[in-house]
């Protein structure tokens, strides 16, 4: 969409952006949009996902931007202040699928700022958490997931021990071993529904942590999956649950457990002090 002449903003509107001939307020689009023709209209809904459009010499000449996406680096984009104190990831261009790449014998991008980095927001557009993402980044006490979010990798999280409150959409299918293994500050975490198991060491070692609400479709939680979560009191089990592995809940703190009828497997130790 080109415009002869700039729309008129939002007061106060503070981000607005002009980038290779295209207009795009990504706050107050909607003020404008009704007034386009309808491809228009499709195509600020469009941008308003993708959020940003940096080139590849974008990404390399700016030493506060980093391409992490799996199918092409340029694909997701994280992007840090000034101070690098925060992050913002981002699904970047129109061909994007969003999913971020994996970190296995290096550390992240985020992880390589772990000691000045306070939080992180990742934007609607991005599909994947890879492993290891935001692994022993202890100072994060906030990470913004969004709805698009469909899988979180291994050690995404790994002792982010500074880290209290999580939001999980519902469109998580997939939550990786050790995931959120030593987040000491997690207080409560909801599992969406379509999780079909807890994987091992999910949130081991999470000390704080209250609260659990698993999901509907939970049919196995695996060996040491809420292991030394020694707040956790009580749990509610789905009827959906069949299996509990070894040392699903060993040092935890549970005082009561209510079994299902569809457990039909309880694995050794998976409840001992």
């Amino acid at each position: 969409v080109r415009f002869k002449s700039e729309p008129k903003m939002q007061k106060n509107c503070r981000l607005f952006k002009r980038r290779r001939q295209r207009i795009l307020c990504y706050d107050c689009a909607s003020a404008f949009a009704f007034s386009l023709p309808f491809a228009a209209q499709s195509f600020i809904r469009l941008k308003a996902i993708t959020e940003t459009d940096y080139s590849l010499e974008d990404i390399e000449n700016d030493p506060h931007l980093f391409g992490i996406g799996l199918t092409k680096p340029q694909y997701v984009v994280a992007r840090f202040n000034d101070d690098y104190s925060s992050a913002v990831i981002t699904k970047n261009g129109d061909d994007s699928d969003g999913k971020m790449m994996s970190w296995r014998q290096v550390d992240s991008p985020v992880s390589e700022n772990k000691e000045t980095l306070n939080s992180v927001s990742v934007k609607q557009g991005v599909t994947t958490i890879g492993a290891t993402a935001f692994m022993n980044c202890t100072n994060i006490a906030e990470i913004t997931l969004p709805e698009s979010i469909g899988q979180i990798g291994s050690y995404a999280c790994f002792q982010c021990k500074a880290l209290q409150n999580i939001y999980l959409s519902e469109n998580i299918e997939i939550i990786g071993s050790s995931a959120f293994s030593n987040c000491s500050s997690l207080m409560e975490v909801r599992l969406p529904s379509k999780l079909k198991k807890v994987n091992s060491h999910t949130f081991s070692g999470c000390s704080n942590l209250m609260q659990v609400l698993l999901g509907d479709n939970i049919q196995t939680i695996e060996m040491c999956a809420f292991s030394s979560c020694s707040s956790l009191k009580e749990i509610q089990l789905p009827d959906s649950l069949s299996e509990i592995e070894s040392w699903a809940f060993r040092y935890s703190g549970l005082e009561r457990i209510d079994l299902p009828e569809s457990i039909t497997k309880i694995g050794t130790l998976a409840f001992a002090d």
